[in-house]
């Protein structure tokens, strides 16, 4: 009779481990699924710096670019034309 007694109180020990095991298991679960919707949340937010750092970089570029055109341009009119070339790359990019 101890010998069921022993074996009847192992089981019951093993199945609330098992349960216990098993609560664990699924509130590692929800932690994880939060952490992998936090970790695309900031992948996306790295995504749009990246692209943000680019444009900066191509605007810095073009504004070298426009500098050299206007010291070397001789008239008014290369320099209207050069101007306009400005405002309507700036209105191609606000439309993006």
């Amino acid at each position: 009779m101890s010998v069921t007694l022993v074996l009847l109180l192992t089981i019951i020990a093993l199945l609330l481990i098992i349960i216990a095991v098993a609560t664990v298991c699924r509130k590692l679960k929800e932690e994880n699924a939060q952490y992998k919707a936090e970790l695309e949340k900031e992948k996306n937010n790295l995504l749009y710096l990246y692209e943000h750092a680019q444009e900066i970089a191509e605007i810095q570029r073009k504004e070298k670019e426009v500098e050299a055109q206007i010291n070397g341009a001789k008239t008014d009119e290369e320099i209207i034309d050069i101007i306009n070339s400005i405002v309507d790359s700036n209105n191609a990019r606000v439309r993006k």
